[in-house]
């Protein structure tokens, strides 16, 4: 398999709206058990643009897909609030 190849898959990867929904789910646990790099995650995901993940053009199916990345992102940023708040 060739470096372009290799590019290419990760590039399909990175723009699959499941893995990212995944990788957000995971944040949160990583936050608090890695309380050093906590502030990073937190920025990263308040800094996170789901809109500029869709590439070509905007249909339904486009739609759906960011909007469920948000949805994933916002909830993510309210359960480590409430997290934060209680302790």
């Amino acid at each position: 398999m060739s470096a372009l190849s290799i590019h290419a898959s990760l590039l399909m990867l990175v723009s699959d709206p499941l893995l990212v929904n995944a990788t957000l789910n995971c944040l949160p646990a990583l936050a608090r058990s890695r309380q050093n790099i906590a502030n990073k995650i937190i920025n990263t995901i308040l800094n996170f643009n789901p809109a500029q993940q869709a590439h070509g053009p905007t249909t339904p199916a486009v739609r759906v897909k960011v909007k469920s990345m948000e949805r994933t992102a916002r909830a993510m940023v309210v359960n480590i609030m409430k997290k934060y708040e209680k302790s």
